[in-house]
């Protein structure tokens, strides 16, 4: 959670970016989610389930939907 690791985080999320690969983000029941965060900005390859009600994220490859995943 320190600046540090959020920013190292955002760096290997955006190398993943570069070479296509998408990211889906979601945190654990052990993960601390509360608290001061970084308001950072991730890049489009990055998917966050931040809602506390299920919700559905499409993955995509080459524009075509390959499979919903579920999370919250």
């Amino acid at each position: 959670r320190s600046l540090k690791a959020q920013l190292k985080l955002k760096k290997e999320f955006e190398r993943l970016a570069e070479v296509g690969i998408e990211v889906f983000v979601i945190h654990g029941n052990h993960d601390h989610t509360g608290g001061k965060w970084l308001d950072l900005q991730w890049p489009d390859n990055v998917h966050v389930f931040s809602s506390k009600e299920v919700e559905m994220k499409i993955y995509r490859k080459n524009e075509t939907p390959i499979a919903h995943i579920y999370g919250y």
